[in-house]
């Protein structure tokens, strides 16, 4: 059985004006649905760009933030795996290590980088 990914960006309907410019600005292009009033996203084609967000000039469109929901589950103790990407050591200079170890101590199980997908899709 197939699972759903989970959506990273709300459409707020009462915003939206079906105007097709979140379309226009998606590289995926066909992870949006315009057949009915509103365009509505499909989360298991969408990449999570965000570009659609930054052309909606009716703020329709919003990054859907579930930290609190990541809480939650690491306390009731969900199994969790982290994927840092390389921008943590830029935002934690000399200290970036010390991420994984916040979340290791917080119940995360394994690391990985970012760059590790990109190692396995030019395995040969």
């Amino acid at each position: 059985m197939k699972k759903s990914l989970a959506p990273v960006i709300h459409v707020d309907e009462s915003k939206c004006i079906n105007c097709y410019a979140c379309i226009t600005g998606c590289p995926v292009k066909y992870c949006m649905d315009g057949s009915g009033d509103k365009l509505m996203i499909n989360h298991d084609m969408c990449i999570g760009c965000g570009n659609c967000i930054l052309v909606c000039s009716h703020k329709a469109r919003h990054i859907i933030n579930d930290t609190s929901k990541f809480f939650e589950d690491i306390k009731n103790g969900e199994k969790m795996i982290a994927v840092v990407a390389p921008a943590a050591a830029s935002v934690f200079p000399e200290k970036f290590l010390n991420l994984n170890d916040w979340l290791k101590s917080l119940g995360v199980e394994s690391f990985f980088d970012v760059s590790f997908g990109a190692e396995l899709t030019v395995i040969s």
